[in-house]
């Protein structure tokens, strides 16, 4: 027996082959870095568009307060200082009289203001949601004016078209009387949107309504276009 035979009990050395792992994590370490790098950003833009919404809803929420600064009562400083107001009103505070129910309203979380969103929105078009609750909604939500100048175009629209006279006034009252709210209210709404829709078109551009149409949204939870399909 040679010295270069192999004894029954020694294990026979592996080949030396290409290492197809090490070339396949080769190949893939520089897609990984970059998921790394994406996924990192993507983290930060999250923290920091959290950050800016965070101080832009306590921001809204000082600068509503200070609209009605001269409605200001002793019942109001709670609501003020839950939401943080400056020096100069904290001396305005401190001279406070009078009674009255709170005319600011108290800090309310930012997360809880954008769940209430959401569900004013879902409110619309849901189909188990109330007429009163879609009307409600729409009402506290963000688009309330813009519906309101976009119903009265309808309804002059219409009025025109049926050679009603005063077609303007007629308007106005017929969207008062549905709303529930002053034809002063419908004028300073419109007038409103038109200055908005002057300086910019694309910021008030709802397409027009009729009240027929509306009361039909807020019957059933869709919109015209969806009703005619």
């Amino acid at each position: 027996m040679t010295t270069s035979s192999l004894s029954p009990y020694q294990a026979p050395e592996p080949r030396q082959g290409p290492d197809f792992a090490g070339t396949a994590l080769e190949g893939i370490a520089p897609v990984i870095v970059l998921v790394g790098v994406a996924l990192l950003a993507l983290y930060r833009w999250i923290v920091e568009s959290d950050r800016k919404a965070q101080r832009n809803h306590i921001r809204g929420e000082r600068l509503a307060a200070y609209r009605v600064r001269h409605r200001w009562k002793p019942s109001d400083i709670r609501p003020l200082l839950s939401i943080g107001v400056s020096e100069v009103a904290q001396r305005r505070m401190a001279a406070l009289k009078g009674r009255g129910r709170p005319v600011v309203k108290p800090h309310r979380p930012f997360e809880g203001e954008l769940v209430d969103k959401l569900t004013r929105f879902c409110n619309l078009f849901r189909p188990d949601a109330t007429p009163s609750e879609r009307r409600r909604s729409l009402k506290e939500g963000p688009w309330w004016k813009h519906e309101v100048e976009a119903l009265y175009r309808g309804e002059l629209a219409q009025a025109r078209a049926m050679r009603i006279k005063g077609a303007y006034d007629h308007a106005e009252r017929a969207i008062a009387a549905t709303l529930r709210i002053s034809q002063g209210k419908v004028h300073a709404i419109c007038t409103e949107i038109r200055a908005m829709r002057r300086s910019d078109a694309g910021s008030a551009n709802f397409p027009a309504m009729t009240l027929a149409d509306y009361d039909a949204w807020m019957e059933c939870g869709k919109l015209p276009m969806q009703l005619a399909e």
